[in-house]
């Protein structure tokens, strides 16, 4: 892969990073309809030449959908674990849905927005609430 011009390798690493429908979704435990990416993740771990050129295709080329999980107050709306600060940093474009229908006493004052901050290249937001 390496031996290839630097444009040949770029259209690999789009066409391996790129979701079918440019979407990466994020899901907590708890959600059960689950739909598989088949993204060529494992190519970034190859070498860090490749990681080095290619990361940034994944961020660039896909919006993160992200199911916040706001029913539980003490914990921030993204967690760490889903999308760490490294790649808060590196997403353009997020698409965010909060879903009310889990609480009863659902007090948006509440929810930890503070991740939000950590986008700091982040180009287009898109927010969907949803309510019983």
């Amino acid at each position: 892969l390496l031996d290839l011009p630097a444009e040949l390798r770029m259209r690999v690493y789009e066409c391996a990073l790129t979701a079918p429908d440019n979407a990466i979704r994020i899901y907590y435990s708890f959600h059960s309809n689950r739909h598989p990416h088949n993204l060529g993740l494992s190519l970034l771990r190859t070498c860090r030449q490749i990681h080095q050129e290619a990361h940034d295709v994944l961020y660039q080329a896909n919006t993160v959908l992200v199911h916040a999980d706001c029913y539980r107050s003490a914990s921030p709306a993204i967690g760490s674990l889903q999308l760490p600060p490294y790649a808060l940093a590196r997403l353009r474009s997020v698409f965010v849905v909060l879903d009310t229908s889990i609480s009863v006493d659902f007090d948006y004052t509440q929810t930890d927005f503070r991740p939000f901050q950590g986008m700091v290249r982040l180009q287009r937001l898109r927010m969907a609430v949803v309510e019983r």
